[in-house]
């Protein structure tokens, strides 16, 4: 995998972004600098727990929505 590094900003989403659009590991381009323990290191249990209500929340406003109250 070929990494290029341009500059010092964050690359949290456009980082992920750009490796989602990849077809193959020849294809993967960092066009900025990110860390790498973004890859490595796996989240915290407050960032668990919050996805976790947010998937709650958001299956809630589905039923909601389909059954016309919103």
């Amino acid at each position: 995998m070929e990494v290029e590094r341009s500059s010092n900003e964050s690359l949290r989403s456009t980082g992920l972004n750009t490796v989602s659009r990849s077809t193959s590991r020849k294809t993967i381009r960092f066009l900025r600098d990110f860390d790498d323990t973004l890859f490595t290191t796996p989240p915290d249990e407050e960032l668990i727990l919050f996805m976790q209500r947010l998937d709650v929340m958001d299956k809630q406003t589905k039923v909601l929505f389909e059954n016309g109250h919103l």
